[in-house]
């Protein structure tokens, strides 16, 4: 992918702001389905004893659990779109790259819930079992879009470290 301006990640970042902030403003009533069923059935594989109790409810442990919008990873997903636009690839290709997101995003969002809810039934306290391997998946996304779309931080790094370098060879040979 060409290297973007700094101008345009600020305008994917303020896409990507609105995106994420829009898809709060949705129930997402089937895909918390979804996803919740999908969670369900590969916990139940796994011997992690679930029933549901609602579309969204689910009971493991004696306990509720309540699928919002965040346990369906489609804030990430709007949000990635933002950054992973192409505007050198065609309008097919875009798309074609979106559903591909999506799915992706789905199983990686599926088998981390269903992580979760084995460790929580193994003992383990939701705040490690949901808690940690939330903020876990959430930033093993932004690695791999950062990887794959041109990453501007590492850039900014980049270009940190050389011009440091720089003045450390510009004040050793005492300029």
């Amino acid at each position: 992918m060409a290297r973007h301006s700094n101008r345009e990640w600020l305008i994917r970042a303020v896409v990507l702001v609105a995106a994420v902030t829009a898809c709060h403003l949705l129930e997402w009533n089937s895909l918390r389905f979804w996803t919740s069923e999908a969670v369900l059935r590969m916990s139940n594989f796994l011997g992690v004893r679930m029933h549901r109790v609602s579309q969204d409810v689910v009971s493991c442990g004696g306990q509720m659990f309540n699928y919002t919008v965040s346990c369906t990873f489609i804030d990430v997903f709007c949000g990635a779109i933002a950054l992973s636009w192409n505007r050198e690839r065609s309008i097919a290709s875009n798309v074609l790259m979106v559903a591909e997101l999506a799915t992706g995003l789905f199983v990686f969002n599926a088998i981390r819930l269903t992580i979760g809810f084995v460790l929580f039934d193994h003992g383990a306290p939701w705040l490690i079992g949901h808690e940690a391997m939330s903020g876990v998946a959430y930033f093993m996304v932004w690695i791999w879009l950062m990887r794959q779309f041109d990453d501007p931080i590492a850039r900014f790094i980049e270009q940190f470290s050389s011009r440091r370098r720089a003045a450390e060879v510009q004040m050793a040979s005492g300029q």
